[in-house]
Order: structure tokens, then C-alpha cells, then sequence
């Protein structure tokens, strides 16, 4: 069933022509940019993308601005946080405190985090949208941190094997 209201050939379903009354394209370039085109490729040089023969540099070399301050501080605050929370972990796995290991345990969020803002930060400056000054900083905490968390897990690890238990004995 079609609709009775369309016919064939309707003129509002009929391709418009872009020519002008005289037939005339209003669009069109001209005869200008067809020997603009001709001279310019019997000069032009096999390989269109290369850089031009006067210019002895790179064609294009990006600059960046610097968008976002180092975050160096804040990742050694968050280490020292974790380096405290190793201490204790291997405190109470030597020394048999008693203390539980859940409290260690809590160190590794704050680790774990670290190892990743870092990681972002080192990729951001090399790519230069973040302040470079702090990449030492920001280097000395990503490698404490990965240390720290290597040595609360295995502290966790020890302590899980020798039967502490999670919470301190009377915490309940």
C-alpha cells in the first residue's frame, strides 16, 4: 500500500540543479585555478608532505604550556604516610605486638594510590603539561611507595602465616 498522496515525477522530490539561469555554476573555480594547478605541480617536488628546501628545520614544532603544578609534596606526604604504616607492619611482625594486621594493612591504599599519581605526573611532564620542576621528588616518591607496599604485603603475608590475627586480641 503506498500513499496516495505522492505521484511519480512530484517536483519537490526532484534534484535541484546548482546552475544558474544561464547555466552558469556559481560554484565554480574558474579557469584561474585549473593553471594555478598545472604550473604548480610541474614544479612540485615528488614527496608533497616534506618539509620546504628553504627551511632547514622541522615544519612544525609544538609548543607546550605548562597547565598543572607538580604534585611532588603531596605524593611524599602520602609516602611517608605508607613508610609509617611499614614501620608498624614489620614492628608487629617481629616483635609479635599483637596489634593485628589490619592496621598495616590500611598502609597500602595510600601506597598503591602514590605508585599511580606518580606514574600520571612523570607521563604529564614528559609531555609537558605538567611542571617538570618536581620530577625528582616526584621520582623519589613512586620508588619509596613501590618499595613500601612490597614490604607491607609481605609483613601481611608473615603475620597472615603466623596466626596474628586481624584485629588486636580485645578489640571486640
Amino acid at each position: 500500500m503506498s500513499n496516495p498522496l505522492l505521484r511519480p515525477d512530484d517536483p519537490r522530490f526532484r534534484k535541484q540543479q546548482i546552475s544558474q539561469a544561464d547555466g552558469a555554476n556559481p560554484y565554480a573555480e574558474g579557469d584561474g585555478v585549473l593553471e594555478a594547478e598545472a604550473d604548480a605541480a610541474s614544479t612540485r617536488d615528488k614527496n608533497s608532505f616534506a618539509a620546504p628546501a628553504s627551511s632547514g628545520g622541522r615544519p612544525f614544532v609544538p609548543q607546550y604550556e605548562v597547565t598543572a603544578d607538580h604534585r611532588a609534596g603531596l605524593l611524599l606526604i602520602l609516602t611517608s604516610i605508607t613508610i609509617l604504616a611499614s614501620g608498624v607492619a614489620w614492628l608487629t611482625a617481629t616483635s609479635f605486638m599483637l596489634v593485628g594486621w589490619l592496621l598495616p594493612l590500611i598502609g597500602i591504599v595510600p601506597s598503591i594510590a602514590v605508585v599511580f599519581l606518580a606514574a600520571d605526573d612523570l607521563r604529564t611532564m614528559r609531555l609537558g603539561a605538567r611542571d617538570p620542576a618536581g620530577r625528582t621528588l616526584t621520582l623519589l616518591a613512586l620508588w619509596l611507595s613501590a618499595f613500601t607496599t612490597i614490604t607491607i604485603l609481605t609483613a601481611t603475608g608473615l603475620m597472615i602465616y603466623w596466626g596474628i590475627s586481624i584485629l588486636p586480641p580485645g578489640f571486640l
